[in-house]
């Protein structure tokens, strides 16, 4: 992909602003949804083991490069993981926000912004009042 991209993103002195729509794309889109939905359906039924193999596979897709759809998509994901988690939501909801708004900083897509700031707020609100 460097090769084909690379002289594009020279010319343009842009290299990280595009978003590439491919099947592959709209595959791993499709799947952040299906995960959302069984994350969503089964809540606190969702075993740990399967919570930590979730987040093994979304968290490194909210910084999915070539994709911003893909990005907001995972991100929304967090605060449902954050939700049917029975243990200490506390410590997680506070790695998943400093996690999303490292991500933030560096987001070049106002709607993927919103949709990040959207997953932060969620993630507040699934938890309760922590931060006093």
């Amino acid at each position: 992909m460097e090769e084909i991209l690379g002289p594009v993103a020279e010319s343009t002195g842009e290299a990280s602003k595009f978003s590439v729509n491919t099947f592959e794309t709209e595959e791993k889109e499709l799947g952040i949804q299906t995960i959302l939905t069984f994350v969503d359906t089964l809540g606190t039924q969702l075993g740990a083991e399967y919570l930590d193999t979730t987040l093994k596979v979304v968290y490194p897709l909210v910084n999915y490069t070539l994709n911003d759809q893909v990005r907001a998509s995972a991100a929304g994901v967090l605060p449902a993981i954050v939700n049917c988690m029975t243990g200490d939501k506390e410590a997680k909801a506070k790695e998943f926000i400093e996690y999303l708004w490292k991500t933030l900083t560096t987001e070049y897509d106002p709607d993927t912004q919103s949709m990040q700031l959207q997953a932060v707020k969620e993630c507040i609100e699934n938890v309760g009042l922590f931060l006093t």
